[in-house]
Parts: structure tokens; sequence; C-alpha cells
């Protein structure tokens, strides 16, 4: 069992103290499957993105997020909550991305001409940042 500090404490209701210390700053973005939110933390002022999704549906993002190795192009999970903020829910601390997701990021390349697709060169940056790193189907992408 890995070690997740914003488990819930003895009292369903009570998050454990970790969490207490953030306050929900605003709400980033909401579709079919749940909702995100920026939180901040008020002692130290960082943030952290709280995304909150149904537990009926298989979560695949979890097992992803809590598999991959540490690095620094990819959002690290910083824990989950089961059955918070209602039984139905499944709510994951994330690391907070002031530029937002990939779709955001293309959607701002939406317009003056361009159709949405992403530059050859983003394309190559984006996918060998990564090489060596991060194990994907249990490999290395440096694996041939």
């Amino acid at each position: 069992m890995s070690f997740n500090p914003f488990r819930l404490g003895a009292n369903r209701n009570t998050l454990i103290p970790a969490l207490s210390q953030y306050e929900r700053i605003q709400e980033i973005e909401e579709g079919s499957e749940g909702y995100v939110e920026a939180w901040r933390n008020s002692r130290t002022g960082s943030l952290i993105a709280v995304k909150v999704v149904s537990r009926l549906r298989p979560v695949g993002e979890l097992t992803v997020l809590l598999n991959l190795m540490p690095h620094t192009h990819i959002i690290d999970c910083l824990g989950y909550i089961e059955g918070q903020p209602s039984p139905r829910d499944l709510t994951l601390l994330l690391e907070y991305c002031p530029g937002g997701d990939l779709f955001q990021v293309q959607s701002r390349n939406l317009g003056a001409g361009n159709d949405g697709t992403f530059s050859e060169e983003f394309m190559w940056v984006s996918t060998w940042s990564i090489p060596g790193d991060a194990p994907v189907g249990g490999r290395y992408y440096t694996e041939t």
C-alpha cells in the first residue's frame, strides 16, 4: 500500500489535517466526468488541483498516476480520497499546472489560420522529454 498523505481520518466526514490547511479558490473546469478546482494552502500559499470524478466508472487515471515514476514533465498525484465529497466520488489531489492540460493548450492554439493541431516541433519535444524516465506498459521508452 502506498503512502497517501490525504487519506481520510477515523471520522469519514473529517479529512485529515493536511487537507484542512487548504481552501478552495476557484473552479477550473467542469465536464461530463467531473470537475477540477484550484485549492490554496493557507499556510504556504502553494496551489494544488483537486479533481472530483465518479467512482461508478472505472478510473484508470488514478492507477496510471500512482504507478508513474516522478518526472518534471508529468503532473504528480499527491494523493486521493475515496467517498468524498459524496460516497460515489473519488477525489484526486494533483500538482497545479497553471497552463492547463493539453486540450486547453490545443484550444489556445486554434484561430488565426491555425487548425488547432500541434506543430511537429512541439510533438517531438513533448514526446522525447520523457524517454528513459517514465515506464509505459512495464517497459521504458528507450527499450526496443
